[in-house]
């Protein structure tokens, strides 16, 4: 498909494209592409020809349990929930490489068991058309083998046009953040066990809990081993990383001693990786991206493919683009963009006030006093009494004193007098205005 598509398009297309699958179960995580395939399904089909399933295991959060139930309770939908048992099968629980494989593989076998016992005649995933471009998605490879449908990705709608189609429709979730199993928090070569997961499972719920008046959304706790690594949206990360209340509350969730790291959150994460593959199963070393040296990070490369192992690439990605900096506090504007009543209010300003003051009554004494001597002398009164005195400044609303080169002038004046007069003393007006 070429061209920009509008939401109602893409929504017309998908529909289209779900009315030819017959009775229809969708594979629900809980995410926004799923949900809109279920949503589109129901539009397409009905809802008593569409059902949802969700592999219930130890890798499930019970939060995305509780919102699947929901979304299955507003499309009006059956709701199938086999329990899953991937934590037996070695492979899955090594965590190595291929374990989304293997996740993905039981998975779709308590699909089509379902399918079989309840009559569905086609199984459809939410994979879009940017899961695609991922480079190692051993999990797509799964489904594909064991004839699942992908009407997103068929339709070659991505991630943004999904999330525009869903705020099209309404969906409440249109703009959730990407979410994964737990097991896809434990780095690979760690063993995946129960516990693990369930301490994964306790901090990020209650950091969600603890950093709901921040607004952060986009919350993961990385087991990694010897460390824990938790992520967060880069416009909080100032603030949380400060708290020190965040890491103790994830220690007290099963973690102990265990250091615990603040950083952003990935902008588009896909599959963890401490050390990710040299290249998608299937692809020639010549068809890989060429990478050319540069300066730390900023890795210049040939090809579609972002560069891989690369010192910005944040744990749960096999490539990623530069993390992002630190953001810093907001700064506070400088003095002269303060309006007046900053300036102008508090104890600094007071104290200011008041040795202005002080100052001002000081040279106006000695004004007064320079004055009467002037006059004593003969000297001419109007210069000496007016140029010496602060002037009133109407827009700071406060007496000013006046510049040097006034003060200079009324000297040079006065001088000028005296000396005249010394000349002709019949000359007593001579500078009076």
């Amino acid at each position: 498909m070429n061209g920009i598509r509008t939401e109602e398009e893409l929504a017309y297309l998908l529909v289209q494209e779900i009315a030819e699958y017959g009775r229809t179960l969708v594979a629900a995580s809980g995410g926004i592409d799923s949900t809109v395939v279920a949503a589109a399904a129901v539009r397409a089909l009905g809802p008593d020809r569409v059902g949802l399933l969700t592999a219930v295991s130890a890798s499930l959060p019970g939060d995305e349990l509780v919102e699947i139930r929901r979304i299955a309770a507003e499309l009006g939908v059956v709701h199938h929930t086999p329990a899953t048992r991937e934590l037996d099968l070695p492979e899955y629980a090594a965590n190595g490489r291929q374990r989304c494989y293997f996740c993905k593989s039981t998975l779709l076998e308590a699909a089509l068991e379902t399918a079989a016992a309840e009559g569905y005649t086609t199984i459809a995933t939410g994979t879009n058309a940017t899961d695609l471009g991922d480079r190692f998605r051993p999990g797509i490879a799964a489904a594909r083998e064991r004839g699942a449908r992908t009407p997103l990705a068929d339709l070659g709608i991505t991630k943004d046009e999904v999330r525009a189609v869903a705020r099209h429709w309404g969906l409440r979730t249109w703009d959730k953040p990407a979410a994964a199993c737990l097991s896809s928090r434990i780095a690979y070569g760690i063993t995946i066990t129960p516990a693990r997961l369930a301490r994964v499972e306790r901090a990020e719920a209650v950091l969600r809990r603890h950093l709901s008046g921040l607004g952060n959304r986009d919350l993961r706790v990385r087991d990694l081993g010897e460390s824990v690594r938790v992520e967060v949206d880069a416009d909080a990360l100032f603030w949380i990383e400060r708290d020190v209340e965040v890491r103790n509350l994830v220690r007290e969730s099963g973690f102990g001693d265990l250091p615990v790291e603040v950083t952003p959150s990935a902008p588009a994460p896909s599959t963890n990786s401490r050390s990710p593959p040299d290249r998608a199963p299937g692809r020639s070393p010549a068809d890989s991206p060429k990478l050319h040296p540069g300066r730390g990070r900023r890795l210049q490369l040939r090809g579609n493919c972002r560069p891989v192992g690369a010192a910005g690439c944040s744990f749960g990605e096999t490539a990623g683009p530069r993390r992002a900096r630190t953001p810093r506090p907001p700064a506070r504007p400088p003095r002269s963009k303060l309006p007046s009543r900053c300036r102008n209010s508090g104890a600094g300003a007071s104290r200011k006030a008041g040795q202005d003051q002080m100052r001002f009554g000081r040279e106006e004494e000695r004004s007064g006093r320079v004055a009467s001597q002037r006059r004593r002398q003969g000297a001419p009164w109007g210069p000496a009494g007016r140029s010496m005195r602060p002037a009133w400044d109407s827009r700071s609303a406060r007496y000013q004193p006046r510049s040097s080169s006034a003060q200079s002038r009324w000297t040079a004046s006065a001088t000028r007098t005296l000396k005249s007069r010394a000349g002709s003393p019949s000359c007593g007006n001579i500078g009076r205005p």
